[in-house]
């Protein structure tokens, strides 16, 4: 029962200012698929300054730079706090899920290193600005 108050399930919302007020009120979005592509609701949720909890399927592991949290160990997670935007998990392993959303409840300090990565992440690698720039430097250097 810890947290059923604290979880709001939402139905559809239509693609509108309502859908960032809905990633407004949250402290991390959780994306936990079995398959999975790109997954424009992360890149929606990093542009809201949103850490990520993810299962690391499909391009997933491309948009979410996994901390560590100090375990050596951990290939999913490589990152240090200075660079990574969230945590991966493995598909289907819903104890390391409860951990990381565990980990994140208990972890304030660093949940909110983690948003301002997720929203410089944002910033920087999804803006389609930024990403037509890094094509035409990439083409103009072949």
């Amino acid at each position: 029962k810890l947290f059923t108050e604290k979880f709001l399930f939402a139905n559809p919302i239509p693609q509108s200012q309502e859908l960032i007020d809905y990633y407004s009120c949250a402290d991390l979005y959780i994306q936990s698929s079995n398959i999975e592509t790109w997954g424009l609701a992360i890149s929606e949720a990093l542009s809201c300054g949103l850490p990520v909890i993810a299962s690391s399927v499909g391009a997933i592991p491309e948009q979410i730079k996994g901390f560590n949290r100090g375990k050596t160990n951990d290939n999913l997670n490589p990152h240090s706090i200075d660079r990574a935007n969230g945590l991966l998990f493995e598909k289907k392993d819903e104890k390391s899920l409860f951990e990381k959303i565990m980990w994140m409840y208990n972890n304030k300090d660093q949940m909110s290193l983690l948003s301002y990565n997720a929203r410089y992440f944002a910033k920087m690698e999804l803006d389609m600005n930024n990403r037509i720039s890094q094509f035409i430097n990439y083409y103009d250097s072949l």
